[in-house]
Formats: structure tokens, sequence, C-alpha cells
């Protein structure tokens, strides 16, 4: 039977990358099509680390600069630079690509030597509680000053910048945020599995587009602990039917014509003014 800690584990896994492109599509109104790079990159930078004998916590401390650094990038060009949101990301989805490809030199890097400490009950107990903790930070954060900022520049760039936002700052952190989730959940993959590789992502991006239009049916208000919980919750239950379907000799190889085709029975199924990303 697949529903053992071990499936818990990757699906919680799983949803950190749907609640990054949620704040990325919801807050800053940005479809980030590189997030499956974004995911590969945050393990191949746990690998590389991890050869290099960092220790966990500053693991994780460059991994939140990366992310800043990542989301100040995009912002300076989308904000400063007025490139088209789609084209900005497919572009930086292949220099991501490039770049974790690059960085290891070869399609994987095994950690097989590494982490053998922990057990599957304290590795899920600590994600519960980084996406708890995820959650209410990213929601309570979002109610601040800054966070109205954010959340200005997404809603409309040129209105913020013309009341004197710095549209360049304020939507690189937002995207930030959204980055060192998905960066995080590439690192705790490579953890789990004691594994890099360069294919890690295939197909979540039309898995988390599937699950953020759902949330968007069931909850139009963005409310990010309602939304964080319901992408949680529906991740699980899609990572369940795709198992059990897996189980009745469902081949593989057609995983993500899987994703391809619950993404397209959505979108003809609902009702077409409800089916929005944005």
């Amino acid at each position: 039977m697949f529903l053992n800690i071990d499936f818990f584990i990757d699906t919680l896994i799983y949803s950190f990358i749907p609640l990054g492109l949620w704040i990325s599509m919801r807050i800053m109104k940005y479809p980030d099509l590189a997030i499956e790079q974004i995911f590969v990159m945050g393990g191949v930078a746990f690998a590389l680390m991890t050869k290099h004998s960092f220790p966990i916590y500053v693991i994780f401390t460059l991994l939140l600069v990366l992310s800043i650094l990542l989301g100040l990038i995009n912002g300076f060009i989308r904000y400063k630079l007025h490139v088209n949101a789609i084209i900005l990301s497919l572009i930086m989805s292949y220099c991501y690509y490039s770049l974790s490809l690059y960085s290891m030199g070869r399609p994987n890097v095994s950690l097989i030597n590494y982490y053998d400490f922990y057990s599957s009950s304290i590795l899920l107990s600590s994600i519960l509680i980084f996406i708890i903790i995820a959650i209410l930070f990213t929601h309570y954060g979002l109610k601040t000053h800054i966070g109205n900022k954010i959340i200005a520049t997404g809603c409309n760039e040129n209105l913020s910048y013309d009341l004197g936002v710095k549209t360049v700052i304020y939507g690189g952190i937002g995207l930030s945020i959204a980055y060192f989730i998905i960066l995080t959940g590439g690192a705790i993959y490579s953890l789990k599995l004691r594994n890099a590789d360069i294919s890690y992502g295939n197909g979540y991006l039309l898995m988390s587009i599937f699950i953020i239009l759902v949330t968007r049916i069931l909850d139009k208000r963005i409310c990010f602990i309602r939304n964080a919980t319901l992408i949680v919750v529906f991740t699980i239950l899609y990572s369940f039917i795709l198992q059990f379907i897996i189980s009745l000799n469902f081949p593989t190889e057609l995983t993500r014509g899987f994703y391809a085709l619950m993404l397209l029975l959505l979108a003809i199924c609902a009702p077409k003014n409800e089916v929005k990303l944005l």
C-alpha cells in the first residue's frame, strides 16, 4: 500500500512548489513558468554545499540569500526593464537549468554517504514545522507595511511606482518569498533521496497550476492561510489519485501526460469565468 510515511513526506515536499507559485501568481501576478528549475536548483545547491561540508543551518541560510538574489534579479528585469513576465520566466527557466547542470558538471550528484542520521518521522515532523512557519510568516508578513507594498506592486506596478513605491525592491522581495519556499522544497527533496538530479521537478508545473486553479475556484479571496491549507490538502489528494492509478498498472512514463490531462479536464469542465490564475 502506497499510503505510508514516505508518501506523505514526498507529497508535502511537492506542496512547496504550488505554495511558492501561488505567491508568484496570486500576489505578484507573475506566472512563473520556471518553478520546476527553481526546485531543481534548490536540490543542486543543497547537494553541492553538502559536498563542501557546509552545516545544515548554513546551507539553508545561503538558500535564503540565493532566493533574495534571484528575486531581486527577476524584479529588476521585470519592473525596471519591463520584460514580459511569461517571456522572462521562460528565459530564466533555461538559465536555471543551464546553471544547475554546469554547477554539478553532470546530470546528478549522489549524497549516499551523507545524512543517514535521521528517521522518516523526524523528517516528516521537520517538514510540517517548516510549512506551518512559512505559512504563518507569509500570511502575517503580507499584512505589514512592507507586505502592503509587495501586494501593491503585484496589483498595479505602474500606479505603485507613481506613488513612490520602489517596485524593483518590493517586487523582488515578493518573488524572493516564493523562491525560498520552492528552493527549500528542492533541498529537502535532495536530503530525503540523498541525491540531486537535473530531472527532478518534471511535470510539477502542470500539477501546481492544476492545484492553484482548484484553490482559486474554491476560494477567490487572497488569504494565504486558507489558500495554503487548500493547496496542501489538494496536493495530497492529487498525489493519492496519481498513486492509485499507478497501482492499477498505469505506466509511470505517462505521468506527465496524466498531469496534462487533469489540467485539460479542469479547463474544459470548470466554468470559464472561474478558471483564473491571477
